[in-house]
This record gives C-alpha cells, structure tokens and sequence, in this order.
C-alpha cells in the first residue's frame, strides 16, 4: 500500500470516528452542508447528499 492510500484512510478513519465519538450522527437531514465528507468514506459509494436531500424533501417538506 502506498502513502497516499495509508494517508486517505488515516483521514477516512479520523473522520468516522469524529462523527460517531463526536457528534453520533444526530442531525435532521436538511443540516447537510455537502461537504461530500461522508461520500468520502462510503465503502457502498452512496450518494449520500443526494438522498439526504430527497429525505428532507419528504419528510420535511
């Protein structure tokens, strides 16, 4: 594996741990401020803005 690997999942890794330790993920849907942070991450490779927002859409009009 090569540095710029190791370093991607270093900072995947620092960033999942802020959100779960951190924040635990409690927030409405419509708080997204596509940062894309989350995408980052995805191992499903969801496309995690975009379907926060239809949530928002549909659950908060």
């Amino acid at each position: 594996m090569d540095q710029l690997q190791d370093k991607r999942r270093s900072n995947c890794t620092v960033h999942q741990e802020e959100w779960l330790a951190g924040k635990h993920g409690r927030k409405s849907a419509n708080e997204c401020v596509k940062c894309g942070k989350c995408e980052e991450v995805c191992l499903q490779h969801i496309k995690i803005r975009d379907e926060l927002e239809k949530i928002a859409a549909e659950l908060l009009g």
